[in-house]
């Protein structure tokens, strides 16, 4: 993972061929113009998730060729929101099965469950969390 420091000068170097710093972040994006551009290139402030995806489009190189620090957070984030989609198509499908049972289906699985989570302490407290 790069620092701040890296970050900048692996952005500096890429401007090397970009005239127009005012232009490049109106081309692409990058908000604050090319002022920002100047925090950025200098590590006077850290590259934002949102600067380093125009960085990466105006460069057409990889969020992860501008900053490893957000292709990082964007991975994560990504890999999170498949499991949660992943558990919503499971809920979805066991609420369809249950509808299908008759009542005393139904209570029996409810039963199952509840005695399955109190048998299951949540990751959460088990990490000391209230």
């Amino acid at each position: 993972m790069w620092t701040t420091y890296e970050e900048a000068e692996k952005l500096k170097k890429r401007l090397t061929g970009v005239d127009n710093k005012a232009q490049f972040a109106r081309d692409f994006g990058i908000s604050g113009g090319g002022a920002m551009i100047y925090q950025h290139e200098n590590a006077i402030k850290p590259i934002s998730l949102e600067a380093a995806v125009s960085y990466a489009t105006g460069f057409r190189c990889s969020l992860a060729d501008i900053s490893p620090r957000w292709a990082a957070v964007v991975a994560k984030v990504t890999s999170q929101t498949d499991q949660i989609a992943k558990h919503e198509t499971d809920i979805i499908e066991v609420v369809r099965l249950m509808r299908a049972m008759d009542e005393s289906g139904r209570r029996s699985v409810l039963r199952m469950a509840r005695a399955t989570a109190d048998d299951c302490e949540p990751a959460h407290r088990a990490n000391g969390a209230q």
